[in-house]
């Protein structure tokens, strides 16, 4: 969220750059910060070469357009996890009576030993009624080292999310130490959907679509760049007044909120 270009200290120390203006820079500060009150600096420049490679066809704004935050993590954590769902049968003849749920799980040991750790998940539907209990895994991860675990789970007639109905499940993922702590828990809400291209078609749960988009950059007429999570609301429920069921976003990545809503 820094146009174009930016250098970060924290309490003096030089931490890094980044210059992808739309892409999150996340820096692990641990080695730089301490109790007490701490400074974070940002050196912003207007240009650079990256500015060459950015040149959309959008207002040319420079700053700081989105929020910038610090957080703390356990020593041992999840550093990522990737959600599949998938259904039997092949292409154009799926299955949609039974979704395959598989959760890939990076766990990750800051310490200097090694780790035991077990990773633990359940489906919840919105009403907070569990769906299913997904297959627990209990391993080893070295020290500063990164481990892929994978815990699955079958749903019966799931029901499915499509733009019409938009159907969700809350996936809580638990990751506990030795000594059988939780020491993380992770909210995601996730659902079940299948997009194929068979024969020329674009299928959602085996449901021909045709997509009707719209480009759209991030832009306000007061604040430029900024825009508020009110106002990409505000943006997207005047699209699908207009029946827009797909939005290209204009060469970047935007912000966590607007892929939520």
């Amino acid at each position: 969220g820094v146009d174009s270009f930016f250098y970060l200290f924290v309490n003096g120390h030089k931490v890094g750059f980044s210059k992808d203006s739309r892409t999150a820079a996340v820096f692990d500060i641990t080695p730089y910060v301490h109790p007490g009150k701490n400074v974070v600096a940002a050196e912003v420049y207007r240009y650079s070469d990256g500015s060459y490679l950015e040149c959309q066809d959008m207002w040319r704004l420079s700053g700081i357009f989105r929020d910038v935050f610090m957080y703390s993590t356990p020593q041992v954590l999840v550093r990522d996890f990737f959600v599949h769902t998938d259904f039997d049968g092949e292409p154009g003849k799926k299955n949609y009576s039974t979704g395959k749920l598989r959760v890939e799980v990076d766990v990750n040991n800051r310490t200097e030993a090694e780790s035991a750790y077990t990773l633990e998940a359940e489906l919840l539907d919105m009403a907070g009624n569990k769906v299913a209990d997904l297959s627990p895994a209990t391993g080893k991860v070295a020290a500063g080292a990164n481990v892929r675990t994978t815990v699955n789970a079958v749903v019966q007639n799931p029901a499915l999310w499509s733009a019409e109905k938009p159907n969700l499940y809350r996936l809580m993922i638990y990751l506990k130490d030795a000594e059988g702590k939780v020491t993380e828990t992770i909210s995601r809400k996730i659902g079940f959907r299948d997009v194929q291209l068979v024969d020329g078609r674009f299928l959602v749960n085996g449901q021909p679509v045709k997509l009707k988009g719209v480009n759209r950059h991030e832009s306000q007429h007061a604040n430029g760049h900024t825009v508020t999570e009110a106002e990409c609301l505000q943006e997207l429920l005047i699209m699908k007044r207009g029946n827009i069921n797909h939005i290209r976003n204009s060469h970047y990545p935007q912000p966590a909120f607007f892929y939520e809503m």
